[in-house]
């Protein structure tokens, strides 16, 4: 049984559906069918747990004399006291409930519960003259004497079932006529029992096994349990039980095992008695259930009956010492240090330090013994359910298994039964409870949770506790396991998170236990919780909206009551996981509302329908955006709605933009755009800044026995731990923290969902229930289950209702009218996720750069030029396809001298060999002096600096250029035009290198076909020295002066107009990010030429020609 929302119904549910669809479908219908269609009626039965035993019994005493009066006598004669009250004798044991189990009468059970007809449904019956007709008599009236007149039985008048809470809570009420006091006294003793068990049950009369075949009689009354509750049994017992007899009946019982939560009665003026009670399953505890945590030491209490599974519950050792929160003790001594063996047994001072950081941390406040910290601690069945880690060099912290936690509660921490198992339910801790995953949610306060990610995300390896690495040196030195158990995870082949593998940090644990427990020590168990769920919705991003409800689940063939976690957010593929098989489209499924299906022979036993919306202050905000929006606005997911509204427009406000996209509109940016592109690139570059942080993950601990507290001797061992030693989770000066990632992640997984849905015209999954209530009324069915995906035929519907929205049971109730058994559902809906993987809104990162920077040339902007090498830029083809004489590797072409120099220097002999040849290069200054081509340009300087071969500098080599640098032609001719829009702004920079031949490629490690080989490329020197550290090639150190550096700005901005750009392989966030080096790759639809024999021309293609200019 899943946690999974929106799955289907059971399959005995399915099969009854159509079997009545199909007989009130036929044209033809024999004499059975038209019985059922038209004698449809139904019965309800209420039995009562009370048994009349002896009892302790205090009385008062009055003796003769003032002293010896008003003494206590103990007596053990309850039975007899109760028979008394009632006028009955001899009454005991079970014998007045078997007497007065209720229908529209009262039961006239046989003697012996052996008898065949024990469970067959007899109502009293005749009449009697007898005026003190005890409850064992047959006789329908005068039951109860005949003072008054003939007086009928006393009986049920009407009865429904609700359920509320997302099922959680499920409450029935009865209502009882009784018409005498002696009735009613009996049924006060039996019924009017607060807290007191009762078994409610009620069915249909006939019902269809098949289109052709109906149920007998015995097969209906044989299906009543009140044989068995009279002798007794467990709560999961009858769990069981009406869940077979359910699948037994086809749906056409159903069973109530609740407690008497209120009742009222009323005397009437016709001297009658109306009972009202109350009742509710003993699961609705949990709202208000406080755990009293034991202040003594606690040991590993018995699962819950079938609980096989064995994790960190072994862990625990009983413990022989009294604690103030026994709950904080275990979670204490399930995240304890582990000791390695090793010699150190005295108290030790641990030392945190990376060499990334300069000033070391002692934790001098903390002694711990053996303070050996393993990264991940796993129990007997190799599961991971502790581990620890350091931040930004100073922050140490122990996490716990979800899973974990909860088993430690269930075994601890509920009210049980004597065999130990949960008197009212346990906790759900199957591994099998999946959520909604993105494949990229990790979480953005670390202080509080984490979960395992180990993926490289455009170009960056983000690893959080994944891996292996070593503890310990010398003797000591051990490889050790960093995985922690996958929360992201493929199941079947559906994308699905792991409830069960959330970490939560002990602190925040210790935090919210201390926060949830009263003065009495009381804790609020549900209270917490749903507090660690709430924090996991917030911290992986927004995209999960985990909750909780009570379920009767099977486990090992027994039904009980758990609390269960689940995702309000669907995954996608769900059916693979549940097993669940869409039928053929031709194939009528689901509720036929009205009418009859002629052509496919389906008729409808749905009584009444409804469709309603409720419009909430969020949905307001959602629905204001979809229309006509683009979905994405002020980070609110609202695409079910822009789907909806497809085609639509209002006339007086046609579009409703975001800050991003009313700043394009002023800059007239949105009337040439081609694409339903959301500009979020700046999002997305603080989003990956901040997850390069996770990147290096190697800290050492320094382990030593101080003499002294100013003690400087070296530590006595070292061990390598597991921490992020650049992730610094309180805000300090100097470093990026991550303080901000959980608004950052929530507002990046919006917008990209948000665009990949716009982009392939769907919705994304993750806006949970939206309040467009379909509600129906059928005749009675059981098995039917909050959150099963309601099937309808949906032809009274407007056309994209059936399109975009899912309806998902909510709510459940179960009724009595004019002798007939009806079912009410009621829906919320979730946005309906396609099948096809082409229409499932995901994050794909890698896309989402091509998709979020496209090049346009009205907008100026760089785009994804430069996404290939520099050979199939116009320039680089031009230059080769000149020069090659079929050859096209420019490092050849150098070799052998066709792009030689027009100034050559001692060393340049290759270049020598071209003498008298046009050169297709051109010098654009001389080595320290000013821009010059075709005119001196001051604002722009060239290096000074100067390459000593064998050093590996990009500088220019003095001799081989003779002082010279070079460009090809076009280059040239166009960054002067660059450099002069440069000087009438008031910007200046400095070039450090252009050309370079063969030679010096070679010296500094340069790629053979790099640009700067084809005189194309030029290194800006500002941009080189911005980078922290200078010259850096990380995602993190470009990206911060992508995005604050104003030469770069300004570069990034006006050198597209002129061809010029910083290539997209080098600013796109992959594994090498360079912002000092900037090619040439021309201006669309210009012509270029180079200096050869015979002038070559070529033209820059068009937006639609090349794959480097073109609107990705």
């Amino acid at each position: 049984m899943s946690n999974l929302v929106g799955v289907n119904h059971l399959s005995y549910v399915q099969e009854q559906i159509k079997v009545r669809q199909e007989i009130l479908g036929k044209s033809i219908r024999d004499p059975k069918d038209q019985v059922w269609a038209n004698g449809r009626t139904s019965w309800v039965k209420l039995a009562s747990s009370v048994d009349i035993q002896n009892q302790q019994v205090y009385t008062f005493q009055t003796g003769s004399t003032p002293d010896s009066s008003s003494f206590i006598e103990v007596s053990d004669n309850g039975k007899e006291l109760r028979n008394q009250h009632l006028d009955i004798n001899g009454y005991g044991g079970n014998q007045l409930s078997k007497e007065l189990m209720l229908m529209g009468g009262t039961l006239n059970q046989p003697n012996s519960s052996d008898n065949p007809d024990y469970n067959r449904f007899p109502l009293k019956s005749s009449i009697s003259n007898n005026s003190n007709i005890t409850p064992s008599s047959q006789f329908s009236y005068g039951f109860g004497g005949t003072e008054f007149g003939l007086k009928p039985m006393p009986g049920i008048t009407s009865f429904n079932s609700k359920t509320y809470n997302d099922g959680s809570l499920r409450e029935a009420t009865v209502t009882i006529l009784a018409h005498n006091k002696s009735q009613f006294q009996y049924l006060e003793s039996l019924y009017l029992r607060l807290g007191y068990t009762m078994l409610l049950e009620w069915g249909n009369t006939s019902y269809p096994i098949s289109s052709t075949e109906y149920a007998k009689a015995y097969d209906i009354s044989s299906l009543s349990l009140v044989n068995d509750f009279l002798k007794g049994g467990t709560e999961s017992y009858f769990y069981t039980r009406i869940a077979e007899n359910r699948k037994f009946s086809n749906g056409n019982y159903d069973g109530f095992l609740g407690t008497v939560k209120n009742f009222s009665w009323e005397f009437t003026t016709d001297g009658t008695y109306n009972i009202t009670l109350s009742l509710i399953t003993k699961g609705s505890v949990i709202e208000s259930l406080k755990v009293a945590i034991p202040t003594q030491g606690i040991s590993n209490s018995p699962k819950p009956e079938g609980d096989n599974e064995t994790s960190s519950s072994s862990t625990v050792k009983e413990l022989d010492k009294e604690y103030d929160n026994a709950l904080i003790t275990i979670i204490e001594a399930l995240s304890s240090p582990i000791d390695l063996n090793t010699s150190i047994t005295d108290k030790v001072y641990v030392n945190f330090f990376t060499g990334n950081i300069s000033k070391s941390s002692w934790f001098s406040s903390k002694t711990l013994d053996n303070v050996q910290y393993e990264p991940v601690k796993k129990d007997k069945n190799n599961k991971a359910f502790t581990c620890c880690a350091i931040f930004g060099g100073t922050k140490f912290i122990k996490y716990l298994r979800f899973k974990d936690l909860l088993e430690q509660i269930n075994a601890n921490l509920l009210i049980y039964n004597e065999d130990g198992t949960p008197a009212y339910f346990s906790i759900d801790i199957s591994e099998e409870l999946y959520c909604y995953s993105n494949g990229y949610s990790i979480s953005s306060d670390p202080s509080k949770m984490i979960i395992k990610l180990d993926k490289t995300i455009a170009g960056i390896p983000v690893k959080i506790f994944a891996g292996k690495g070593t503890v310990g040196d010398g003797d000591d030195k051990k490889e050790v396991d960093f995985n922690i158990e996958d929360f992201h995870s493929n199941v079947g082949g559906a994308e699905v998170g792991n409830i069960m593998n959330l970490y939560f940090s002990t602190d925040y644990l210790i935090q919210e236990i201390k926060n949830n427990t009263d003065s009495e020590n009381n804790l609020s168990l549900n209270t917490l919780i749903t507090k660690l769920l709430s924090t996991a919705n917030k911290l992986l991003g927004g995209v999960n909206k985990f909750r909780t409800r009570l379920v009767d689940k099977p486990t090992n063939g027994v039904v009980r009551q758990v609390y269960e976690i689940y995702d309000e957010v669907q995954p996608y593929n769900k059916e693979k996981i549940t097993g669940d098989i869409l039928p053929p489209p031709e194939e009528p499924r689901g509720f036929k509302i009205y009418g009859v299906d002629i052509p496919n022979s389906v008729g409808s036993f749905v009584t009444n329908y409804s469709l309603k919306t409720e419009i909430s202050k969020k949905l307001e905000t959602m629905i204001a955006i979809g229309a006509q929006a683009n979905g994405t606005g002020v980070g609110v997911d609202s695409t079910i709605f822009s789907k909806w509204n497809i085609g639509l427009v209002d006339r007086i406000v046609p579009k409703k933009l975001s800050k991003d996209e009313l700043d394009d509109l002023k800059s007239k940016k949105l009337e040439t755009a081609k694409s339903p592109v959301v500009k979020f690139a700046r999002i997305q570059t603080t989003y990956l800044e901040t997850l390069n942080l996770f990147s290096e993950i190697s800290f050492n601990v320094e382990l030593k026995t101080p003499k002294a507290e100013d003690d400087k001797s070296p530590p006595e061992k070292y061990y390598t731990g597991y921490g992020f030693p650049n992730v610094y989770l309180t805000a300090t000066e100097g470093q990026i923290n991550f303080t901000k990632f959980n608004s950052i992640q929530t507002e990046y997984f919006t917008r990209a969902l948000s665009l990949d849905a716009l982009l392939k015209q769907t919705v994304t999954p993750t806006i949970g229930f939206l309040p467009i209530n379909l509600s129906i009324t059928f005749d009675g069915l059981s098995g039917i289950r909050i959150f099963d995906k309601l099937e309808i035929d949906s032809d009274f519907l407007p056309s994209n209702y059936g399109d975009t929205l899912e309806f998902i049971i909510t709510e459940l109730d179960h009724f009595i009218e004019d002798n007939k058994w009806f079912t009410k559902v009621g829906t919320l809906s979730l946005p309906k996720l396609s099948p096809d993987k082409d229409k499932q809104a995901k994050i794909n990162i890698e896309e989402l750069f091509e998709s979020t920077v496209a090049f346009d040339p009205t907008e100026r902007e760089q785009g994804t030029v430069g996404s290939t090498y520099y050979k199939d830029s116009t320039l680089g083809n031009l230059m080769v396809t000149t020069y090659s004489n079929g050859q096209k590797r420019p490092e050849d072409l150098n070799k052998r001298g066709e792009f030689y120099l027009l100034h050559t220097g001692n060393k340049n002999t290759a270049q020598k060999a071209g003498a008298g040849k046009l050169s297709p290069l051109v010098s654009i200054g001389k080595l320290g002096g000013k821009f010059k081509y075709p005119v001196t340009r001051s604002n722009v300087l060239l290096s000074s600096q100067i390459n000593k071969e064998g050093k590996g500098s990009a500088f220019i080599y003095q001799e081989q250029y003779d002082s010279n640098y070079y460009l090809a032609r076009p280059a040239a001719f166009n960054l002067s035009r660059l450099i002069d829009q440069a000087e009438a702004d008031g910007i200046s920079f400095t070039i450090t290198s252009a050309y370079r031949n063969t030679y010096h490629n070679k010296a500094i490690g340069g790629a053979t076909d790099s640009a700067h080989a084809y005189g194309g490329a030029i290194d800006i020197g500002e941009l080189y020295s911005a980078l922290d550290p200078k010259g850096s090639k990380a995602l993190t150190a470009n990206a911060m002066v992508r995005n604050s550096n104003s030469l770069y700005k300004w570069l990034e901005k006006n050198g597209p107009k002129y061809g010029w750009y910083n290539p997209y392989r080098l600013r796109n966030n992959g594994g090498i990010n360079e912002v000092w080096h900037w090619e040439f790759w021309g201006i669309p639809e210009k012509s270029i030429s180079i200096n050869a024999v015979g002038d070559s021309v070529a033209t820059i293609p068009s937006l639609e020609q090349s794959p480097n200019l073109s609107v990705k």
